[in-house]
């Protein structure tokens, strides 16, 4: 059986078990453990029975990566940028309602009925999207993703001007690597959640992209001189879940400066949507790009157009109207092959929409979602793979592989900035941006949109051509 890595094709069941609780703005937080205890401390009497009736579940802090402090130390900092969370990362908690969730529904009318309660629902649950001399890397002629565009984003027009990532830190958002790979040294540090074995495979593809090492062997990825770089799993073995990303999300804003790049490789729902959908997430997310860092998100493999999607409440469409944009750089995936045609007189190769790709108006880029040749963190199937002695494989993609790759071009992009620059940096805020050069239709590849009643907003962006960007930003 043909061994698949992109997740495309994997369906989870749609939440994870556990209640999402959102408090009363007006109530002062304070740092207590659970939020039984929480509720004794305010005197919140309805609370304090609700729980009692779900048999006294387990909870905690929503976001317990961070102290209460320093959730409103950078939630004050926040209020300068108009990336400020919409509610405090501090009224957040969580519910383990696994034991009563034939019953859940009831419960959350129960909480959402609570004057003390702005909202309750029930969480999601998540998974996975999916100067450099390459020559001597012995699977390169394999990685067309890096080649000129149309096909590829270029990668070789930034090493061949010396940048390779270098000086630029980058945080990987997922479950679980394969951290003993060849191509992956030195091993990278696990900094919050535990390193989720059975995910080795979709970090490990990850990483290779983003950063495999250019020497001899294998890959070379796009930007191998990142540094540092630290992991961040929203897996947490003592509850058996994998579900807590904004906590994740918490724990890497630290140790990221302004135009640092944090990649979100997480999914949520049956129905596969961009994390930002669950209300919570976006909050982090928004967090973390108030503080200028460069956030990639997969748009995730459910064939949608996001501009149908709603948040959690229903209150938030998924489009790029300021109050619905996390701020983060959402990425779909397209087809590896080029269509070649005649647009205003010139002949022009385009992609087409990966069809497991989430589209609409709030993707902002794409890249390749399918042949995407890495690392992996199992040896390859002999009867499929011509690389099977090897953790190698080109069957990773989606828009996990489109993510990666688009986290590698901002990574390479930005240590070629500030070393001309004299250190400055591309942001999200004001001045020369991120997110904004990376999707600009002049300095990318654009995406062939065949409209139908089926898929009447096919759009996942541009893909971005480094050789276009160099030159537009005077980079050479």
């Amino acid at each position: 059986m043909k061994r698949l890595t992109d997740q495309t094709l994997r369906r989870t069941k749609e939440f994870s078990g556990f209640l999402i609780v959102r408090l009363d703005k007006n109530i002062v937080p304070a740092e207590v453990n659970t939020l039984q205890e929480f509720a004794r401390l305010r005197k919140l009497r309805g609370l304090e029975d609700m729980l009692k009736s779900l048999g006294q579940p387990r909870t905690k802090r929503a976001v317990w990566s961070l102290s209460i402090s320093t959730i409103q130390k950078l939630e004050r900092q926040a209020l300068k940028t108009k990336w400020k969370p919409v509610h405090s990362l501090a009224s957040y908690w969580r519910i383990d309602a696994r034991a009563v969730w034939p019953h859940v529904n009831r419960a959350l009318d129960l909480l959402n009925d609570l004057p003390e309660v702005d909202f309750s629902y029930k969480e999601m649950a998540a998974s996975d999207p999916a100067g450099v001399a390459p020559g001597d890397d012995t699977l390169f002629k394999e990685q067309g993703y890096l080649t000129d565009a149309p096909v590829g984003i270029g990668a070789q027009a930034a090493w061949l001007l010396g940048a390779n990532g270098g000086g630029v830190a980058f945080v990987d958002l997922e479950t679980g690597w394969y951290l003993d790979h060849e191509d992956i040294q030195p091993p990278k540090s696990v900094v919050f959640g535990e390193n989720f074995a059975p995910g080795g495979d979709h970090g490990t593809s990850v990483l290779g992209i983003v950063l495999g090492n250019d020497n001899n062997i294998g890959i070379v990825g796009i930007a191998p001189g990142v540094g540092p770089v630290q992991l961040v799993s929203r897996y947490q073995a003592a509850e058996e879940a994998a579900e807590e990303v904004a906590c994740a999300i918490g724990a890497a804003i630290p140790v990221l400066n302004a135009g640092d790049v944090l990649l979100l490789e997480v999914q949520r729902g049956a129905s596969n949507k961009p994390t930002e959908v669950d209300d919570l997430d976006f909050d982090a997310i928004r967090l973390a790009v108030s503080k200028d860092i460069v956030v990639i998100e997969a748009a995730g493999n459910g064939g949608l157009n996001l501009d149908n999607v709603r948040n959690t409440k229903g209150d938030r469409i998924l489009n790029n109207s300021t109050a619905s944009d996390s701020g983060a750089i959402m990425v779909g995936a397209c087809r590896q092959i080029v269509e070649y045609n005649w647009q205003s007189g010139k002949k022009e190769g385009r992609h087409s929409r990966l069809p497991s790709s989430n589209y609409g108006s709030r993707v902002n880029c794409y890249a390749w979602g399918e042949g995407i040749m890495t690392t992996t963190a199992t040896y390859g199937d002999p009867e499929t793979d011509d690389i099977f002695a090897s953790r190698y494989s080109n069957l990773f993609g989606g828009t996990s592989g489109a993510s990666a790759i688009i986290a590698g071009a901002a990574l390479l992009l930005q240590s070629l900035y500030q070393s001309k620059n004299g250190g400055e940096r591309l942001l999200n805020g004001s001045g020369p941006n991120m997110r904004a050069i990376l999707s600009a239709p002049d300095t990318g590849t654009k995406q062939k949109i065949v409209p139908t009643s089926l898929y009447p907003n096919d759009n996942i962006g541009v893909m971005p051509d480094l050789k276009k960007i160099i030159g537009k930003c005077n980079l050479v």
